[in-house]
């Protein structure tokens, strides 16, 4: 028969063993929970991600507060990029059959401004780069003809801004009004630009300028990166 201390010592500890058995299966329990809950979590964030967005509303039941609102939000980076494209000429396409006073996103947030930027620069970039290869894409005979359909639809959409809302033309706009890219965002479209692209984009530019000034037009004034 062990002595007392020695009994005492063993019942202390089989006490402490069953504590802490039972306190690693209520830890396992809640493991397990836990991790029923992240799976759910995760599944609701998968689905969130994968379902489609909803499809984009018709521009000519949008004020221009609206149409720069939705083309900020997430549903519409969302978008697919033929989708985004349609509602943009739409947009574009209203607010020329339907002249009437725009914001020009003067009430949305910093934030959704730049959200707008951000969802919209690549549209714009994408309609650009598909200008110029067209461009090269025709015999000399037609590239003259090319810019100037290009600078009439300019001044076109100049003058329907000035209408609109009474804003000054873009060459006589102060110093510095425009938005000219970061240092940091101008240094990485340098990067991301292929030599060969950058200079068509050099020889493009300068040949739809020289006709502007064949016209007695002139060119808008160049900005950083350009």
């Amino acid at each position: 028969m062990a002595p007392p201390v020695v009994s005492a010592l063993i019942e202390r500890a089989a006490f402490v063993w069953r504590a802490l058995w039972q306190a690693a299966a209520r830890h396992k329990r809640i493991a397990a929970a836990t991790a029923a809950v992240l799976l759910v979590a995760a599944a609701g964030g998968a689905w969130a991600l994968l379902r489609p967005p909803p499809p984009p509303p018709s521009p000519r039941d949008q004020t221009p507060e609206q149409i720069h609102r939705y083309m900020a939000s997430k549903d519409f980076a969302r978008q697919s990029n033929p989708a985004k494209r349609r509602y943009m000429h739409a947009a574009m396409a209203s607010r020329r059959q339907q002249p009437r006073p725009t914001t020009r996103g003067d009430r949305l947030s910093d934030q959704e401004r730049a959200r707008l930027r951000e969802n919209v620069r690549p549209l714009f970039r994408q309609v650009a780069q598909e200008r110029m290869d067209k461009y090269f894409q025709l015999p000399p005979s037609e590239q003259t003809a090319y810019l100037d359909k290009m600078i009439d639809e300019r001044i076109a959409r100049r003058q329907q801004r000035q209408v609109q809302g009474n804003r000054p033309p873009r060459g006589n706009r102060p110093r510095g009004s425009g938005r000219d890219p970061s240092p940091a965002r101008l240094k990485r479209r340098i990067e991301n630009t292929p030599p060969e692209v950058r200079a068509k984009h050099i020889e493009f530019r300068k040949a739809l300028h020289e006709r502007m000034k064949q016209r007695g037009i002139e060119p808008p004034p160049r900005r950083r990166g350009n």
